[in-house]
């Protein structure tokens, strides 16, 4: 009697076990991939051209890296496209308090970003006064300003 048991209990239990294992499309889970596809990051927008002037004079055309002398009297940098000014920096002389707010902001190459920087009225950004002078990098223009003593 035993054995008669066995082959129906059996094949209730193999039918339970696949009808637990059935899915349909609403009922299947996430899949994971085997394996992690990184694709390369295709976002990356070149930096706008446009040419240098510092105080008038035409110095070079970006992306590029500009050296401004503070005690040389240094003080307008612009950037046009054009002929048309599109970019304008302004170098401090002295010490302000704009200087002492940017101090956090300054990483450990003595760099800031342009957009850290305070804009007056007419758009044009202001370097503060560092004593050793500082790096302010444009990435929209790919311009890295150096201003030195």
């Amino acid at each position: 009697m035993k054995r008669s048991l066995v082959l129906p209990l059996f094949s209730v239990f193999v039918i339970l076990l696949l009808a637990g294992c059935a899915q349909t499309n609403e009922t299947k889970g996430p899949t994971r991939p085997a394996f992690l596809v990184v694709e390369a990051d295709t976002s990356v927008v070149p930096p706008k051209v446009a040419q240098v002037y510092v105080e008038g004079k035409r110095k070079n055309v970006t992306p590029a890296l500009v050296r401004v002398r503070r005690g040389f009297g240094e003080r307008v940098i612009t950037l046009r496209q054009n002929d048309e000014v599109v970019r304008t920096y302004e170098v401090e002389i002295t010490n302000s308090s704009s200087a002492n707010d940017l101090r956090y902001s300054v990483d450990r190459n003595g760099t800031i970003d342009v957009m850290e920087l305070n804009v007056t009225r007419d758009s044009t950004f202001i370097i503060p006064y560092f004593p050793n002078g500082i790096a302010i990098e444009d990435r929209e223009y790919g311009l890295t300003l150096v201003v030195q003593e």
